[in-house]
């Protein structure tokens, strides 16, 4: 994974992009989390949130598009996101804040898929088609 540092900007003005962040803070359940985790998290949304863009790989997401999705951030996202941070036990991280924001980015965008790709969700879909 190619991270490459966000841009920030101050895309969201006022109380209207204070409510909304603080929304999608309370939200994510980030308060659950040890308090040293949930500082981390909490400075990866914000981050997230103001960002202009936010590069992955070849990919190139516009800061409207990330805040969209920022709104389907949940507690079981937010655990799947801290769960592979700190399951990295062999990758060096040279900007620690750009790569927990990339992690917690692709977990959001990869909660729909897993749960398309889940063989046995998918078995009781199979089996519940037809009267199986």
């Amino acid at each position: 994974m190619n991270v490459t540092e966000s841009q920030s900007t101050s895309c969201t003005d006022g109380d209207a992009g204070t409510k909304a962040l603080r929304r999608i803070l309370v939200q994510s359940g980030v308060n659950f989390l040890p308090e040293e985790q949930a500082a981390v998290m909490r400075q990866a949304v914000e981050r997230l949130f103001y960002s202009q863009s936010l590069k992955i790989g070849d990919a190139v997401y516009p800061g409207a598009y990330i805040r969209q999705n920022l709104e389907k951030l949940d507690y079981t996202v937010l655990q799947a996101a801290v769960g592979k941070i700190t399951g990295n036990t062999s990758r060096t991280i040279r900007n620690s804040s750009a790569y927990v924001a990339a992690v917690l980015f692709n977990t959001i965008m990869e909660a729909g898929s897993d749960l398309l790709a889940d063989p046995y969700l998918n078995f009781l879909r199979q089996n519940t088609k037809g009267g199986g």
